[in-house]
């Protein structure tokens, strides 16, 4: 198995554990496509490959983490309203505490 059938397995896995429904690789691609196409709301760019979006999939919101490079779906996470708020001009802010910094 390479990176990229790893990274399937584990959201397949992670799926099934969280929402309790089993996907087949079509659910995958839609998902996929979904994100490709813009119809899921970007929480956060959490590294440079991978991102965190906010989708509805079959009547459920979910929140997946997605990878741009291998452009294939890492794992599924319950959404949370804490994460984050969209402000009026389309850019996201951050409700999470920034740590004090320690003045070195």
């Amino acid at each position: 198995m390479n990176k990229k059938d790893n990274e399937l397995h584990h959201f397949k896995t992670r799926f099934a554990a969280r929402f309790h429904q089993q996907l087949t690789d079509v659910n995958v691609l839609t998902i996929i496509e979904m994100i490709r196409e813009s119809k899921s709301t970007v929480i956060k760019k959490q590294s440079n490959r991978k991102t965190r979006h906010r989708l509805t999939f079959e009547g459920k919101t979910i929140d997946v983490i997605y990878d741009t490079v291998r452009k294939m779906l890492v794992t599924a996470l319950y959404p949370r309203s804490t994460d984050v708020k969209q402000h009026e001009t389309g850019k996201f802010i951050s409700n999470t505490p920034k740590k004090a910094s320690r003045g070195k």
